[in-house]
C-alpha cells in the first residue's frame, strides 16, 4: 500500500494543513502525532473538517488536493499503544 507519513507537533491547522497536503501525495497517510498535544477529540474533529472542507475564495478545499478515491488514515496518538484506523470516506458528510 502507498502511504504519505506524517509528524505532526503543531496546533490543529497544521494537522488540516498536512493532512490536505497527504491527499495529493498518497491514497493513504499515516499521522505521528505523538508530540502533539492536541486531543482525540481536537483530531478528529480537524480530519472531519478538512475532509468536508470546500473550496472559497480564501483557502482551497478537500477537491482541491484530494488525488485518490478512498484511502485510509492511521494515528499514532501522544500516550496511546494502540493506532487509530480510519476510513478516508467514512469522514465525508452524506449529501
Amino acid at each position: 500500500m502507498l502511504f504519505e507519513f506524517k509528524n505532526i507537533e503543531g496546533n490543529a491547522n497544521t494537522l488540516e494543513i498536512q493532512f490536505l497536503r497527504s491527499r495529493s501525495q498518497a491514497p493513504n497517510v499515516f499521522l505521528n502525532l505523538e508530540k502533539s498535544s492536541l486531543t482525540r477529540r481536537v483530531i478528529m474533529s480537524t480530519l472531519f473538517g478538512a475532509r468536508n472542507k470546500s473550496e472559497t475564495d480564501a483557502s482551497h478545499g478537500y477537491g482541491h488536493y484530494n488525488k485518490y478515491k478512498g484511502g485510509r488514515i492511521i494515528l499514532k496518538l501522544k500516550g496511546r499503544k494502540n493506532l487509530i484506523y480510519l476510513n478516508v470516506d467514512d469522514l465525508k458528510t452524506p449529501g
